[in-house]
């Protein structure tokens, strides 16, 4: 017989944070990338990334979430007014993102918060497929 902790078994405490977990992420997140990118798409990924970041000029490429569901956007650079780095050192980490389906909607997830928004306007499907 299982030991006792306040009426709740040890093993169910074992558990618990198995089940937490599983739901964290959800059953039906799959990685995603974008299918047949257009200005659009690219304009959606735009304001997306940039209001999660509260920042108005993101610079990413083109082909971005067409071959991986991982989208990497590094903290900019201060410069000074001759364009000379003013700290060549950053200690901040980069925001990270990636690209789901969730029930059949494109969504971006923003790791480090774990918030995510719809993408309205791009079409993607299953990075494995």
């Amino acid at each position: 017989m299982a030991k006792q902790y306040d009426g709740i078994t040890i093993k169910r405490l074992l558990i618990l944070p198995l089940l937490l977990s599983a739901c964290a992420s959800g059953p039906s997140d799959v990685p995603a990338i974008v299918v047949s990118p257009s200005t659009e798409s690219q304009a959606d990924l735009q304001r997306v990334v940039s209001k999660a970041l509260s920042r108005e000029h993101i610079l990413m490429a083109r082909d971005a979430l067409t071959e991986t569901d991982l989208l990497i956007i590094e903290r900019k650079q201060h410069r000074s007014n001759s364009g000379q780095l003013l700290d060549d050192r950053s200690m901040a980490f980069p925001d990270h993102f990636r690209l789901i389906l969730v029930d059949n909607r494109c969504m971006l997830l923003h790791v480090q918060t774990e918030r995510r928004w719809p993408l309205e306007n791009t079409r993607c499907r299953p990075r494995n497929e």
